[in-house]
């Protein structure tokens, strides 16, 4: 079992934040991997307190943020983790970049204002580093239908699905 913590370092920010929880755990037997994420406002009780609290602040904490992270998910869901990783927006545009970018299908044009993502392109499309980190992140995704833009009424969820879509074809380029 991997835990995957995407780490919202950018510069002049006090608290280390995470975009993503994500457990990807390969069946040593197999080529199979299955991937859990977690959302960062789930509320769960935090290992080194024994308080109710968003999972994310698991990781916040001032004295052991890593391990209290996976100390909370093996408290709160039986994970043993095995590896740690962690990516911060950097390392996560370099990986995508080293691999030559990853593929996602696109039904409809879709944008976010607020990551940055934009794309027009129908089908198949091959996301850079750049576009990627934005298209993970987004939150507030909105898709043209039509003439108009929607928004994406699912948007946590959706990006949940979106982060672990973009991980699975990522490792398949890898």
């Amino acid at each position: 079992n991997y835990l995957i913590v995407a780490v919202d370092t950018r510069e002049g920010q006090g608290s280390k934040n995470t975009d993503t929880i994500m457990v990807v755990r390969i069946d040593p037997g197999s080529d199979r991997l299955a991937l859990t994420s977690f959302p960062r406002d789930l509320m769960v009780t935090i290992a080194d307190t024994g308080e109710t609290g968003m999972i994310n602040s698991a990781f916040a904490r001032d004295t052991g943020g890593e391990q209290n992270l996976i100390d909370t998910l093996k408290q709160n869901f039986d994970i043993t983790i095995n590896h740690y990783v962690q990516v911060n927006f950097e390392s996560f545009r370099q990986v995508v970049e080293s691999i030559g970018g990853v593929p996602v299908w696109m039904p409809s044009a879709a944008r976010d204002s607020a990551s940055g993502f934009y794309n027009d392109q129908l089908g198949c499309v091959t996301l850079n580093g750049e576009q990627g980190l934005a298209f993970v992140r987004s939150r507030k995704m909105e898709v043209m239908v039509g003439d108009d833009w929607d928004r994406d009424p699912l948007s946590d969820v959706n990006r949940v699905n979106r982060q672990q879509i973009f991980v699975q074809r990522a490792m398949t380029e890898a």
